[in-house]
């Protein structure tokens, strides 16, 4: 025989075959057979057996071998009853005088397998994985010679067997499950692709899959095996026990959703509760519309869905689901929630839809009363949880009365539940039942978690729940950062101030049509300068018109990313507001407020100047023309403002106004430098690259002579936009130039409050950055 390893190498480049067949095989029994039962030993040894004689069974088995010891078919019959018996070394001799006689009445494939499977229970594992691949090896033959000729498949060359079954993924199961012992999981893995061939949905296959990968430890791979497990096993019970630990595996371990498949879930919600008419069903075919393996995966983790309306008086709808997918789950959530008596849909529109996904098992728990009261109140005033339930972190699951309700991690939250007992009354009122329901004695109480996220309103991206509330932290993807961004945008845009004065002369403005009308009143706008959410009323008793132009700048900057027309109308309203305020001196441009032209405000503006030109309608416009002229002035105000050295001063002199000292901030430097960098961009011109480098430098240089952390998050912006100039690519001095806005970054970051700050309002601070000591 050839070494196993041999074997493997030859049997895992073969092709396998393609009938399939489950099951072990049971000893082979012709089919053809036409003997008297009473003159056939082997067939009066399967009656002894059959009546509990196994002994006496073997005894008839030996007395036909020494009559005739070429019968292979008693020797088989002999050596399979030894091995019943466990007399484990006689079966493995009589195996193997059974393949020396090389009968054609036994297939030697078969006698190969048993043979390693005695092989197996006696601990000689190398000598029963030589066996298995001999197994193979032989139906192979079989195989081939079937292959040659499908005459001969009844004939007595080929003679066929009850229910032995060609084909089998068991051969190659045998040679996983003995290369998992001996530590070659990779070769079972192989072993394992060749049985998935033959029967491509095998619970034992991806049982012992399971146990290479977690052998190889990829944990992911082993997850997806247990997954495709459960899939195959189904309700079997044979599989019960391995499918409750496999089960654990899976939910344990489960992978988190993205974003997008967040959305597709919050997206069924809504379509499935929406009004419609009779007979309509939307959401029919949803998650096959919009496919995702992960929610379609096997996956039989709790799903729960809550429906909270903007009224705070209207009721809320909960709903649980539990299936083999979290899609499965999540319909079945929902039509929960549609068998609710009090349901209306036309109470979900506009709703937040929360939804949790249950995360591990669930823990039971031990409630041990801790306060007690007089005779006249009720005995028990409040409960301790072992181990103990955390409002906010942990859900609770009552059983009772055969039924199983529920209090979610986050309805501690929105239903200001303070302890384990206001948990446990609100989930049994909310099922209909009593509130003290889980006094009862058939009562058990569990304690669970969730994966929580809500979208507030219709198209609201889901956000990440932790404790019941946002998640302070949430993954900065490209598309939460966009969301996030666009949303702040939307919000500045309603939040406008508008104003309604006289134009210091009429104006011709070109109308969408193309027409051209006379204006004699200019619209602008100012932003509200502080909102207090706890009192929800507006602060504005000052104003930072510094302030004010980012915030135009940023909605101009959205409107380039997005292309909503609001966030540009809003921003050139906002931009009107300063641009009211320039005073024209000595071919420059400046903008003043309340007597002061600070040399932020210019730069700001010019950028946001840069922008709106770049966004304009393409035709001829005398206001597009008055706004360049602007922006050419502004431009030489800080080219003017700069000194020798490369220094800015941080309000820019203007005749008849009073000119401040200069501040600790250097906030403007930065923010004179981007500007300078986008108004390259925007013209061309490349005496305004060279300023911004001058100015950059010399701020750099300021940076590391300074003992205070780099926070000009305006410089390092500049920098980098520096890298799309074409050229100062591979320009060792804007290399350097980068080391530093990374410097810039790391330090903003170390300066971001995370959840140890200790302030005053510390829930307000999370990811907020400023001095630590602030």
């Amino acid at each position: 025989m050839k070494h196993s390893a041999t074997l493997l190498l030859s049997f895992f480049f073969l092709a396998g075959c393609v009938s399939h067949g489950n099951g072990a095989p049971p000893p082979p029994v012709s089919s053809a057979e036409k003997t008297p039962e009473d003159n056939d030993p082997v067939s009066r040894a399967d009656r002894l057996e059959r009546d509990g004689k196994l002994d006496a069974a073997i005894a008839e088995l030996e007395k036909a071998l020494r009559d005739d010891s070429s019968n292979a078919r008693a020797r088989y019959r002999h050596a399979y009853y030894l091995e019943v018996k466990g007399e484990l070394r006689g079966a493995a001799l009589e195996y193997r005088r059974t393949l020396d006689l090389d009968s054609r009445e036994i297939p030697n494939t078969i006698c190969w397998m048993r043979l390693g499977g005695v092989h197996e229970r006696l601990g000689e594992h190398r000598a029963a994985l030589d066996d298995y691949l001999e197994s193979i090896k032989e139906e192979r033959r079989i195989e081939e010679r079937i292959r040659r000729d499908p005459n001969k498949t009844g004939s007595g060359s080929v003679p066929a067997y009850a229910d032995v079954p060609r084909g089998s993924p068991l051969l190659f199961q045998n040679v996983a499950r003995v290369c998992i012992f001996l530590g070659d999981a990779e070769s079972a893995l192989k072993a394992l692709d060749q049985a998935r061939a033959r029967s491509p949905r095998d619970a034992i296959t991806e049982s012992l899959a399971v146990r290479a990968y977690q052998a190889l430890k990829d944990e992911p791979a082993a997850v997806e095996a247990a997954r495709r497990f459960l899939d195959a096993a189904g309700d079997d019970p044979v599989f019960a026990d391995r499918a409750r630990e496999l089960r654990a595996l899976v939910r344990g371990r489960a992978p988190a959703l993205t974003p997008q498949e967040k959305a597709i879930l919050v997206d069924y919600v809504r379509t499935a509760l929406r009004p419609r008419m009779p007979g309509e069903v939307p959401e029919e075919g949803f998650f096959e519309q919009h496919a995702s393996d992960k929610l379609l995966a096997h996956d039989d983790r709790a799903v729960f869905v809550t429906v909270i309306p903007r009224d705070p008086t209207a009721p809320r709808f909960r709903g649980r689901g539990k299936g083999r997918s979290l899609a499965s789950g999540l319909a079945g959530a929902v039509a929960a929630i549609k068998d609710l008596k009090r349901f209306a849909p036309a109470d979900c529109l506009r709703s937040a839809i929360r939804i949790d996904i249950a995360r591990g098992e669930l823990e039971p728990i031990s409630l041990v009363p801790t306060e007690y009261a007089p005779l006249d109140e009720p005995v028990v005033l409040a409960l301790a949880a072992k181990p103990p339930i955390e409002p906010g972190v942990h859900g609770v699951v009552l059983r009772v009365y055969d039924r199983e309700v529920f209090c979610l991690p986050g309805d501690s939250v929105t239903e200001d539940l303070a302890d384990v007992k206001a948990m446990l009354e609100f989930a049994a009122r909310d099922a209909g039942l009593e509130a003290r329901s889980w006094e009862s004695a058939s009562s058990r109480v569990f304690r669970f978690r969730t994966d929580s996220f809500v979208s507030a309103s219709e198209g609201a991206s889901p956000q990440d729940l932790v404790r019941g509330e946002p998640m302070p932290f949430p993954e900065a993807t490209a598309e939460t950062c966009s969301d996030a961004a666009l949303l702040g945008a939307l919000w500045l845009a309603q939040d406008l101030v508008i104003e309604e004065i006289p134009a210091p002369r009429a104006l011709r403005e070109r109308l969408p049509n193309g027409e051209v009308a006379l204006v004699t009143t200019l619209t602008l706008a100012r932003f509200h300068y502080q909102y207090k959410a706890r009192t929800d009323k507006h602060d504005d008793e000052s104003y930072d018109e510094v302030r004010h132009a980012a915030a135009a700048l940023a909605m101009a900057n959205a409107f380039a990313r997005t292309g909503r027309l609001e966030l540009r109308d809003a921003a050139d309203l906002a931009a009107r507001w300063l641009e009211e305020r320039c005073h024209q001196e000595n071919g420059r441009q400046v903008a003043v407020v309340n007597g002061r032209a600070p040399l932020g405000v210019q730069a700001l503006l010019l950028a946001l100047e840069d922008s709106l030109i770049a966004s304009a309608p393409v035709g001829p416009d005398g206001a597009l023309e008055a706004r360049r002229a602007l922006r050419d002035g502004l431009a030489r105000t800080i080219a003017a403002a700069m000194r020798e050295d490369g220094t800015f001063p941080e309000y820019v002199p203007v005749q008849g106004f009073f000119t401040p000292p200069d501040r600790d901030t250097r906030f403007y430097t930065g923010e004179s430098i981007l500007a300078l960098v986008r108004h390259f961009k925007a013209t061309g011109e490349r005496r305004w690259l060279d300023l911004a480098i001058k100015g950059a430098e010399r701020r750099i240089k300021d940076l590391k002579s300074s003992e205070e952390p780099p926070l000009d998050a305006w410089l390092s912006r500049a920098i980098a936009e520096m890298d799309d100039v074409e050229s100062l690519s591979g320009d060792p001095a804007q290399e350097a130039r980068r080391a530093v806005a990374l410097k810039i970054a790391r330090a903003v970051l170390d300066h971001q409050r995370g959840p140890a700050y200790k302030g005053s309002q510390p829930e307000d601070a999370a990811g907020g950055v400023g001095p630590p000591d602030e």
